[in-house]
């Protein structure tokens, strides 16, 4: 099962996963397939199609369909529209609030209904929050939630930012996205311009 999720980082020639190390066969491997790309010259087409698999696998694997169907028409920014729409996902906002390590991991106390959003129980993972609604998990997996905290603050594996648009309570798990996000920290280099 790691040779699948390694398949993604030979397509791409970075390692785009922030919570899998690497095997050493793994970390000469990259190098090399970026000198093979080096060589030949991207289409615009592959580049765009590079930079919508980054942010889909930054944002816990959406599908590319997904993301396309998530933009936002708006006419002031439609490349910041579709991340900030993505942002808004209940589960991209558990792993923001470092309740949990990964996206997948914050999708399964949501689908077995221990999260609340605006105080009442949510099964669906995608489901958008809105500007000042607060977040809490129930009391049956909230020792699970303080050792999964503990352990991610004990453990830096992840290296991402927190965001300054939520404001999150550590001794009762509640958590409210007063603002939307005003940008958006990758941990790899995505150029937004191709997003549109």
């Amino acid at each position: 099962m790691f040779a699948s999720r390694f398949k993604v980082c030979r397509q791409i020639p970075e390692n785009v996963r922030q919570t899998k190390k690497l095997t050493l066969k793994q970390k000469l491997l990259i190098p090399e397939l970026g000198r093979e790309k080096r060589n030949e010259k991207q289409s615009d087409f592959s580049v765009q199609l590079q930079t919508i698999k980054k942010s889909s696998l930054f944002h816990g694997n959406l599908p590319i369909k997904k993301m396309r169907r998530a933009k936002t028409h708006t006419y002031i920014d439609k490349k910041n529209g579709l991340l900030f729409n993505i942002e808004k996902r209940l589960d991209v906002i558990l792993v923001r609030l470092d309740s949990r390590s990964t996206m997948f991991r914050a999708r399964q106390p949501t689908s077995h209904k221990n999260t609340c959003v605006n105080y009442r129980k949510v099964n669906i993972p995608g489901s958008k929050v809105s500007n000042g609604d607060p977040t809490s998990i129930q009391e049956n997996p909230l020792h699970r939630f303080e050792s999964d905290m503990r352990q991610n603050f004990r453990t830096n594996r992840i290296r991402r930012m927190k965001p300054n648009h939520s404001e999150v309570n550590h001794k009762t798990p509640k958590a409210a996205v007063p603002y939307e996000p005003q940008q958006i920290q990758f941990p790899h280099e995505v150029d937004l311009d191709l997003l549109d």
